[in-house]
């Protein structure tokens, strides 16, 4: 429940917050467990009951369902996940009130053209591996790998003109978004996951198009290095313990996909990579 505060942070929380809401409905605004002052008290007893609880299922709809900013809500996001976690007792419905009322949600933005948040599917995941919940290690890889599906399908349609994209784990280095994962085969196939194998895969979006597949381990710092020159290569394949021409080949392929800057082309840290 929120502190005492404003009157719209107390009708945000009666919308968002389920156990607030809860003691409202059932106690009203009287509630000794409602942290109120004596004017808030007087000015919420104008609340339609029936009329806040309309309002609260029709964003939890939309937040589950999608159409929020033109989003597919979270179970066309992360459907596995969500199946997943239901099989465990984790109902999707009691996780989206869950979500709702914790500071991830607040850090999505559903209303285009104001400040720039986070998307949906960011937020959800950090609550599902940083919140309350206790996941699993095959729920996080399963959510780890619709996330990372998910942000690619926002670079390749533009929304990032609507939010950023923050998390450490999908980055960009100015010519492509990616994200690295560590794939076990023998999970990949109990949970339907492509490609089924044992090793790193890359998901990455770039101006040549969509990337998935599974590369050597060393590819993320290739993809990471902050100038694409002669030495920087060698110098990984040094730490790799690698001939520096296959380095030299790696980068010349992820070139051809438009996943890495030119030769000689400083990357800039943060930006974007183009629209496909």
């Amino acid at each position: 429940m929120p502190d005492e505060t404003g009157l719209v942070e107390i009708l945000h929380a009666l919308i968002y917050h389920k156990e607030f809401r809860d003691e409202f409905i059932a106690s009203g605004p009287e509630s000794a467990s409602l942290p109120l002052t004596p004017a808030q008290r007087t000015a919420l007893t104008a609340v339609d009951l029936d009329e806040l609880s309309r309002t609260t299922s029709r964003i939890q709809s939309m937040i589950l369902r999608g159409h929020v900013d033109r989003h597919g809500g979270l179970r066309a996001s992360f459907p596995k996940t969500l199946a997943l976690l239901a099989g465990q007792g984790l109902k999707d419905a009691d996780l989206c009130a869950r979500f709702l009322a914790s500071p991830y949600f607040d850090r999505f933005r559903e209303i285009p053209y104001g400040d720039k948040g986070l998307s949906l599917e960011e937020c959800f995941y950090e609550f599902l591996c940083a919140g309350p919940c206790d996941i699993g290690a095959d729920a996080r890889f399963l959510a780890t790998h619709e996330l990372f599906k998910a942000l690619i399908s926002h670079v390749r349609a533009g929304s990032l003109a609507t939010f950023d994209i923050r998390t450490e784990l999908f980055r960009s280095n100015g010519s492509a978004w990616f994200g690295i994962l560590e794939h076990d085969a023998a999970v990949c196939r109990a949970l339907a996951v492509e490609p089924a194998c044992d090793g790193t895969v890359l998901y990455a979006i770039g101006g040549m198009g969509l990337v998935i597949g599974q590369v050597p381990g060393w590819m993320g710092r290739v993809l990471l290095l902050p100038e694409i020159s002669s030495q920087a290569l060698e110098d990984v394949a040094s730490d790799e313990g690698l001939e520096s021409s296959l380095l030299h080949d790696a980068a010349l392929r992820l070139m051809k996909l438009g996943l890495l800057p030119a030769k000689g082309q400083a990357v800039a840290p943060g930006g974007g990579a183009p629209a496909p």
